[in-house]
């Protein structure tokens, strides 16, 4: 090559990385007044100009995030990370581009890839954390938060994450110091609303009260400051202020489902059994993620004439809701309609022959031909449900088991699904039963799976070898003349085969069971024993004893008596 040529070249390469140098500078002001869309263009430029360029490369990828366009964010770092393994930036850019598409499990293999080269990198850390959080890990993703926090203790969001997650992992004691930290480090809603959701869970609603209210000084429209305010007053007792709380959490996001579900469940709570409760009630079809997605709005059934039509009516949440409203089936069929039911497969047989339908079908097989079709906690609103129009509970057919002659036979369920959300609020240690030992003329029988956990004095019969679903469990049941329980599915069977139940309501218990009152609409036959306080079973139980000691009582003198 010639030194004119050589000469044209390189003038012509410096031009080439002016240009490339210019274009990048363009996009990083571009960038930093906010225009991403014009610094995205430029930066693709200087990139196509420089493949290499790893700062031209790291700033599309974060302008790319900050579009929300994450496919090609994770294009962009990836293309980085390729070229520069352990650049950090890039991990970190990747790894939270992948959390924020939901794609957890790629993102942990990623951040900790980067976790082995910089253990103690805190934004990593806290990374890492999230993704195993999304995972379900949550022993670990606490202690990499406590690894984090070790580099930077005055770190606010580091707080805020530990407490949560402590929260989450039903250590609300252990997670309140790290909230209260994070707003004493920087006072802001989410800080407060968090701290006021802790509280609420340690039963300290006054305190909770506050907090709550300090988030909406910082950010009056914070809805989960506001829901909280709301469940911070039901707690305090003040319930018409708990239910204007809840309107006003409305007001501020009027579309939604979370305040929508938050102001149905406390307008059913306290008993307004109305239209406007159950509209607001089909919000729940918006929250809850397990149900079966129906894409076909225009075949749900919302009243209309049924006559010689099939309706299609499924389970959606839980078993016991299953049997609740399992109900309004034989209302459905008396419109005219062939009634078709999905049910989860425990309760297939148990339901079998179940008044009004037609066909019944378990969750997860292949559903018959039909016309419309209707979740079933939907049905209440349909038919207008009120206080005084409750339908009665279906009557399931009765078996017997033989029994202690003499000796009133009691059935105790003191836990529920582990998996359910509010498990570990609803149920309790077997252990904190133990007062009700030595009631006389009394025996126990464990309506609950691994039976073995009971206190020794209570010397509880295990009822449950050999069930294999609820069919086998009401035959457990139809021998019983009490059944205590916590509230699960099997205090709905037992109830709609009209059995005494005596219920354990936690503080903050569902909405079925109303705020007040040991009666209730639905099961004329339950018994509802409330915690005055959150997390205080010891004195529902201590009442429960007190109640059981007269109700044998009872019982022994009925059976004393002569018959005239």
């Amino acid at each position: 090559m010639g030194k004119r040529a050589a000469y044209q070249q390189q003038t012509a390469g410096r031009q080439h990385a002016n240009l490339a140098h210019g274009l990048l500078q363009r996009g990083a002001v571009l960038q930093g007044a906010g225009r991403l869309d014009r610094a995205a263009v430029a930066l693709a430029a200087a990139i196509r100009l420089q493949p290499s360029n790893a700062e031209a490369l790291r700033r599309a990828a974060a302008v790319l995030a900050g579009l929300g366009r994450w496919d090609e964010a994770i294009q962009a770092w990836t293309r980085l990370r390729l070229l520069f393994p352990a650049d950090l930036v890039a991990a970190i850019g990747l790894g939270e581009a992948l959390l924020s598409v939901a794609r957890p499990q790629e993102a942990l293999v990623v951040l900790s890839a980067a976790c082995e080269t910089h253990p103690t990198n805190p934004a990593l850390l806290r990374l890492n954390s999230r993704a195993l959080r999304a995972l379900g890990l949550r022993g670990p993703a606490i202690g990499a938060l406590y690894m984090a926090l070790d580099q930077q203790p005055r770190e606010a969001g580091i707080h805020a994450e530990l407490g949560s997650a402590l929260h989450d992992d039903g250590n609300a004691a252990a997670a309140l110091p790290h909230c209260q930290e994070a707003l004493r480090l920087q006072p802001s809603a989410p800080h407060a609303a968090t701290l006021s959701c802790v509280l609420i869970d340690l039963g300290r609603h006054a305190e909770a009260l506050d907090a709550a209210e300090q988030g909406t000084r910082h950010e009056p429209d914070c809805l989960e400051a506001l829901l909280n305010r709301s469940i911070a007053l039901e707690g305090l007792g003040r319930h018409d202020d708990a239910l204007a709380a809840a309107r006003t959490a409305l007001a501020a996001a009027p579309g939604n489902p979370v305040a929508q579900h938050h102001l149905a469940s406390t307008l059913l709570g306290q008993g307004a059994l109305d239209a406007e409760a159950w509209l607001l009630y089909e919000a729940r079809l918006r929250l809850v993620t397990h149900t079966r997605a129906w894409p076909e709005p225009e075949r749900r059934w919302t009243g209309g004439d049924v006559a010689g039509r099939t309706v299609l009516l499924h389970a959606e949440q839980g078993l016991g809701d299953t049997l609740q409203f399992v109900r309004y089936a034989p209302l459905v069929a008396a419109r005219g309609a062939r009634v078709v039911l999905v049910v989860q497969r425990p309760l297939l047989r148990l339901l079998q022959g179940t008044p009004g339908v037609d066909q019944l079908v378990a969750v997860g097989d292949a559903l018959p031909a039909f016309d419309l079709y209707c979740p079933l906690l939907s049905l209440p609103g349909v038919f207008g449900t009120t206080l005084d129009t409750v339908p009665p509970p279906l009557p399931y057919a009765s078996l017997t088991i033989p029994g202690d002659a003499g000796c009133a036979r009691v059935g105790l369920v003191w836990a529920g699904n582990p998996g359910f959300v509010q498990d570990r609020k609803r149920s309790i240690l077997p252990a904190a039963l133990a007062p009700l030992t030595g009631v006389p003329e009394v025996t126990f029988h464990a309506l609950k799976f691994a039976a073995e956990g009971m206190p020794p004095g209570l010397d509880a019969r295990d009822l449950m070898p050999g069930v294999q679903d609820f069919a086998d469990t009401a035959a457990r049941i139809a021998g019983l003349d009490l059944v205590i329980a916590v509230d699960t599915a099997v205090a709905h069977l037992a109830a709609t085969m009209g059995k005494p139940v005596w219920l354990l309501s936690r503080f903050d218990g569902c909405w079925r069971w109303l705020r007040e009152g040991a009666g209730n609409p639905w099961y004329p036959g339950i018994r509802v024993f409330r915690q005055v306080r959150s997390n205080d079973w010891d004195g529902v139980v201590q009442e429960v004893r007190q109640a059981l000691v007269a109700w044998s009582q009872s019982r022994i003198n009925s059976a004393n008596t002569p018959s005239s």
